[in-house]
């Protein structure tokens, strides 16, 4: 059958999602459904967003999507080690997939995504005591070991974290992602397999101050919830080895 309507949802919640004063004009036909200008409260912020379900030959889900001030605290970002904590997020995002299933449709995920996290806390990152210790310290004994002890523990304050994502066929790769605030940058690069769950990021640290001091680096690497914390402290050895 053929529909065509506006509806107001009070509440309206699909599995885990809940969505607060909810409106969207729905049409249906020949078995295509095209639902435009949704409009609701979600996550403590506003979402719109814009979908059509092709049904026709292959199926297919395209869409747009706009989250305005959400709050992270409600979004769950992150594991038992490392998690995203306190702040706001906006993100925006187009998206393509097969709809013949859930598998098909993350192996055949296409998608552009911009996101800002603005004044949040990343758990499991010390990034202060690191800065302290490579202050006072003479010499490179240890170094490796109280980076790498700091990469999975304490709590660091950024400003803003934003970058892109871009998917294809489930394989994303972030561009132009930078973390800052606090007397320190964090450039991050890396990839990652939706299906399989895993990822390869590489963050590269540069405090502000002083200025000679040079960066150093650590990655994650493997499954998502439990990736593997690999560190590269080579400049900083070059640094006190100088100095010897």
């Amino acid at each position: 059958f053929d529909l065509n309507g506006n509806f107001k949802i009070q509440d309206l919640s699909y599995q885990k999602y809940n969505f607060r004063q909810a409106q969207t004009d729905v049409s249906l036909l020949q078995g295509n459904a095209d639902m435009k200008d949704f409009n609701a409260g979600y996550l403590g912020g506003s979402l719109e967003a814009a979908l059509q379900l092709q049904m026709q030959d292959a199926p297919k889900l395209n869409g747009k999507v706009r989250l305005s001030n959400a709050e992270v605290n409600q979004m769950n970002v992150g594991g038992d080690v490392y998690a995203v904590n306190n702040g706001s997020f906006n993100t925006s995002f187009t998206f393509s997939g097969s709809a013949e299933s859930q598998e098909a449709f993350i192996t055949s995920l296409k998608s552009n995504a911009n996101f800002d996290f603005s004044n949040v806390s990343v758990k499991g990152w010390d990034l202060q005591a690191v800065y302290e210790d490579i202050l006072k310290r003479e010499s490179s004994d240890g170094l490796a070991a109280i980076v790498k002890e700091a990469m999975s523990s304490g709590n660091t304050p950024f400003d803003s974290f934003k970058g892109r994502v871009e998917t294809v066929d489930g394989k994303f790769a972030l561009a132009d992602t930078m973390m800052s605030g606090n007397g320190v940058n964090v450039n991050v690069l890396g990839e990652g397999n939706l299906p399989e769950w895993d990822m390869n990021v590489l963050f590269n640290v540069k405090y502000s101050e002083p200025r000679y001091l040079p960066g150093y680096a650590f990655s994650l690497k493997g499954p998502m919830n439990a990736p593997l914390l690999d560190v590269d402290v080579s400049a900083l050895f070059e640094l006190y080895k100088s100095r010897q």
